[in-house]
């Protein structure tokens, strides 16, 4: 592996120092201290795989588990695979994770660096590259460059763990990450939620450097005789984020506070804190807050929360619907709006509007969907198999599926329904007058327009609503609002099902 030299960002200034100082111009007597001195630096960064150790036990995982690390080629998700490789003493449990943006010229020697990694380590790589037509998709729908390339990078990894088999996603987030985006959020004026920074643990994504500082992950590539790539948009000051790290954070530290890191940190942990509390009191308030699931949320629940969970549930509506956190402004206008009980609509960013009616808030596209999106005429669904109406602006994909665990059901745009009670094709079309279904609890049939009207789903909608069907016209799914009696399950695990989805095209 390539060493380092004083012409690459990965050196620390103090390495390079020593580089060039000149040993000779101290007495003898001093070597011995320098020696021990030495040593005590470096075990210092020796330790660090335990650290990273101890803080996955922590987080729920153990050294038998298999691992996906997500290595990008930087000092910090270099070092991670380093501690992980010394931690778990064996390469059999890790593979290693990279994806090329394509954003930057020079970005192929970065995965050349990681391949170079993989190959010494004996550690298996998958790699990938995104599409810069799809990048450019998820650019404009999560409002900016950043973010979508965080959703497909995520997304990424999520398909090669499970492609992997690994139990576990690592990440080299850091404590100054960390800081960064606290501060970072603080000055968006996001909720408590936001401010709580990065999670160390979601879901199977685990962060175990979170709380080492990021001159610790280079140090310990120094100690191992490692040069990790520079990413040059990290101090470029064109992004916030590096203008945060190279501009305002040491500003604060110089003018005020030396450790203005580990503050931000304190008030992460605090705001996290706070935000677990606020969740808890929404669940006792109201366990069933509204059709949350389903796009819409009803009026009469945000009227009876106190006013510091009411800008709490309007806040994870927001996020749901523009998959992004929303400004303090942006919560306090659409809560604002939604309390006046006007029937009417309000914009919102990425040409998205709030509409209120008959009591229902619900978020969609500026430009209104025409009634005649979806066909009059039943179009077949295949299973396995999707179907794609770009009339309608949605994908209905259908596969054969079992209930895993008994009373746990996927809800909203998809739905798990009996095999066994199928008959004949799947098929979907737009609602029809004289529609009838039997929703599930029920023991008689309903009418569809009854139906949709005892749960206030606006007029304007109601036509945009997909109606699955069996092959004698019998409605089986109300489209991310109901299912029939007669597709219900029966509970029992690994009971056959089929699992319907929508996807926005």
């Amino acid at each position: 592996m390539q060493q380092c030299n004083n012409r690459v960002h990965g050196c620390t200034p103090c390495t390079i120092a020593l580089m060039h100082f000149s040993f000779f111009h101290l007495p003898y007597s001093l070597f011995p201290l320098l020696a021990v001195l030495f040593g005590i630096w470096k075990s210092k960064f020796m330790n660090l795989p335990k650290i990273v150790k101890e803080k996955l036990f922590q987080l729920g995982a153990g050294l038998e588990d298999t691992y996906l690390v997500a290595v990008s080629g930087g000092a910090d998700s270099t070092a991670l695979l380093l501690t992980m490789l010394a931690a778990l003493g064996t390469t059999k449990d890790l593979t290693v994770a990279h994806l090329d943006h394509g954003i930057r010229p020079g970005s192929g020697q970065d995965l050349e660096k990681v391949i170079e990694l993989c190959s010494k380590s004996g550690v298996g790589l998958v790699t990938g590259q995104l599409d810069p037509v799809e990048l450019e998709t998820h650019r404009r729908n999560y409002g900016s460059l950043e973010a979508g390339m965080r959703s497909l990078r995520y997304r990424f990894l999520f398909e090669t763990a499970k492609k992997a088999g690994s139990r576990w996603i690592l990440t080299g987030h850091t404590a100054d990450d960390q800081a960064e985006t606290v501060l970072f959020r603080a000055t968006r004026e996001m909720d408590w939620r936001s401010l709580g920074g990065i999670p160390e643990r979601r879901g199977m994504i685990l962060r175990p450097l979170i709380d080492v500082p990021r001159s610790a992950t280079r140090s310990y590539c120094q100690v191992m005789n490692i040069c990790p790539v520079s990413d040059p948009s990290n101090f470029d000051g064109v992004h916030a984020r590096s203008r945060i790290r190279i501009r305002i954070l040491p500003g604060l530290a110089a003018t005020f506070i030396p450790d203005i890191s580990a503050l931000l940190r304190r008030m992460g942990r605090a705001a996290g804190s706070l935000s677990l509390m606020e969740e808890d009191l929404l669940h006792r308030f109201h366990p069933d807050s509204g059709h949350e699931d389903t796009g819409f949320i009803r009026r009469e629940f945000i009227l009876a929360l106190p006013s510091i969970l009411q800008r709490r549930l309007i806040a994870d509506f927001l996020i749901r619907a523009l998959r992004e956190y929303p400004s303090r402004g942006l919560v306090d206008d659409a809560l604002e709006f939604i309390l006046a009980g006007m029937n009417g609509q309000l914009s919102l960013p990425g040409e998205m509007t709030l509409t209120l009616s008959y009591g229902l808030a619900h978020v969609g596209k500026s430009v209104p969907v025409p009634l005649c999106g979806l066909p009059s005429r039943a179009l077949e669904l295949e299973v396995p198999g999707s179907l794609v109406i770009p009339s309608a602006g949605i994908t209905i994909t259908a596969r054969e599926s079992v209930l895993k665990t008994p009373g746990s059901y996927p809800c909203g745009k998809s739905v798990l329904l009996s095999k066994k009670s199928l008959t004949g094709s799947l098929w979907v079309r737009k609602r029809l007058p004289g529609d009838r279904f039997m929703p599930i609890g029920m023991e008689r049939d309903k009418k569809l327009k009854d139906f949709l009207v005892d749960r206030k789903i606006p007029r304007a909608t109601r036509d945009r609503i997909p109606i699955v069907l069996d092959g004698k016209d019998n409605i089986l799914w109300v489209g991310g609002i109901a299912i029939s009696q007669k597709a219900a399950l029966e509970g029992m695990e690994g009971e056959e099902a089929i699992l319907i989805s929508i996807e926005d095209l």
